[in-house]
């Protein structure tokens, strides 16, 4: 049984997200903070499809699985 996915683990003391698209638009009076800014760029995959063991014997892939 193949198993898919991941876990990312960062110990922190503080954090805080913006979640937001485009460049960042800070307000001019926290440019001068002494604090590190930028972004932290994911990107999801999407590769071949996995079957279920429950899936029932015969049950083809379905045909929108060519579009992936």
């Amino acid at each position: 049984m193949a198993h898919v996915g991941f876990s990312l683990a960062i110990e922190l003391e503080e954090a805080s997200v913006k979640v937001r698209t485009g460049p960042a638009n800070e307000d001019p009076e926290d440019l001068d903070l002494p604090v590190w800014t930028g972004e932290l760029r994911l990107q999801q995959v999407i590769t071949t499809m996995a079957v279920d063991e429950n899936t029932p014997a015969g049950t083809g892939q379905p045909d929108y699985s060519e579009a992936w």
